[in-house]
C-alpha cells in the first residue's frame, strides 16, 4: 500500500484468505460515502471482499475530527497510529475519532471489510482552530511575612492540544518559563505588600494568560535568649541578648520596659524562676518571643 497525495490508493483482498483481487488509484475525493447496498463493490465481488486504502494529506494546524462508517468492518490508521477501530460484521454504524494534527503531510489508511448482504463506506473529515494554552497558575502562600519565600508554580492544563511555543512572567517575577510548566521561589526581602504575578503563554492556536497575588506582611522578627538558662541566687545574673529586624518598638516585661527595636543586651538576676517575653511592634502587627532564666 502507497500513499500518494491527489488519490487513494486502493487494494482489494479476499477478506477471508488475503488473495488480491487488484488495485486503483482513480477516487480523487478526500471525504466519501460510498453505498453499493448489495451489489458488485469491484473485480466482480459483492461479498467477502476488503479494501485497503492509504493517501497523503497536507493539513494546517488544527483539531481533527475524522468520522468512518461501515457495514461491515473498518478501522482507521492516522500517521500509522489507530484512530478507529469500528471491525467485525455489523449494520452500518459511524465512529469518530479527534487528533490534533500540526502543520505537514500526515498519512491516512483505511482498511475495511464487507463479509455480506449490504455494503457502505464513508469517511468525513471536519476541523476546528488549535485552542489557546490554558495557563494554570498558583501562589503559596497567599498570606506571608517578610523574608518568607513565595512559591509560584505553572502548567497548561490542554498542551497537548493547544502546542504552547513560549510563556513569559510578568509583574513581580520575568524572564521565559518553561512551556512544561515548573516552580519558582520568589523573594520577599526586597519590600512588604501586594505581590502579583503573571504568566502569558502562546501558541499557534493563540495567547492567553493568568494572574495570581500574594500579600506580604511586614511583622517583627527576632531573635532572644538569655546567656544562662540556669543561675544561683544573687549576685549571679544572666545576659539576655535580642537582635530584630522590621521591629518599630520593643519592650522586655517583667519590669523591665522599653528596649532598642534592634539590638540589645540586659543583665538580670531573678529571685525565682522566671520567663522573661521580648514583644515587638511592626508596621503590620506584633510578634512576641520567650526565654526562661531558672534559679536553684
Amino acid at each position: 500500500l502507497t500513499y500518494p497525495s491527489d488519490v487513494w490508493h486502493e487494494i482489494y483482498t479476499v477478506h477471508s484468505n488475503g488473495q488480491c483481487l487488484g488495485e486503483r488509484k482513480e477516487d480523487t475525493r478526500w471525504n466519501f460515502d460510498v453505498d453499493w447496498g448489495g451489489g458488485i463493490i469491484d473485480f466482480n465481488r459483492s461479498d467477502n471482499v476488503e479494501l485497503n486504502m492509504g493517501r497523503t494529506r497536507n493539513l494546517d494546524s488544527r483539531v481533527y475530527k475524522f468520522t468512518l462508517g461501515s457495514d461491515d468492518g473498518s478501522r482507521l490508521y492516522v500517521d500509522g497510529e489507530l484512530c478507529i477501530d469500528n471491525w467485525g460484521d455489523h449494520g452500518y454504524e459511524a465512529k469518530d475519532c479527534s487528533k490534533v494534527l500540526f502543520s505537514g503531510n500526515h498519512t491516512f489508511r483505511i482498511n475495511y471489510y464487507e463479509n455480506g448482504g449490504g455494503a457502505r463506506v464513508s469517511f468525513k473529515t471536519e476541523s476546528v482552530a488549535l485552542p489557546a494554552p490554558q495557563v494554570n497558575l498558583s501562589v503559596f502562600p497567599t498570606l506571608a511575612g517578610r523574608d518568607d519565600n513565595l512559591t509560584v508554580s505553572w502548567s497548561i492544563t490542554n498542551k497537548a492540544e493547544s502546542n504552547p511555543s513560549a510563556c513569559n512572567a510578568s509583574g513581580d517575577w520575568s524572564g521565559s518559563k518553561s512551556v512544561n510548566g515548573g516552580r519558582d521561589e520568589v523573594s520577599t526581602s526586597n519590600r512588604r505588600g501586594n505581590y502579583d504575578f503573571t504568566l502569558s503563554c502562546s501558541g499557534q492556536g493563540g495567547s492567553s494568560s493568568k494572574t495570581v497575588s500574594a500579600k506580604v506582611l511586614e511583622y517583627p522578627k527576632c531573635s532572644f535568649s538569655a546567656s544562662k538558662s540556669e543561675i544561683q541566687f544573687a549576685p549571679d545574673y544572666s545576659t539576655l541578648s535580642w537582635t530584630c529586624i522590621y521591629a518599630s518598638s520593643c519592650s522586655i516585661d517583667q519590669g523591665i520596659g522599653s528596649v532598642s527595636n534592634t539590638s540589645g543586651t540586659k543583665k538580670v538576676s531573678p529571685a525565682n524562676t522566671s520567663d522573661y517575653t521580648l514583644t515587638c511592634q511592626g508596621l503590620d502587627g506584633q510578634n512576641s518571643y520567650k526565654t526562661s532564666i531558672k534559679v536553684k
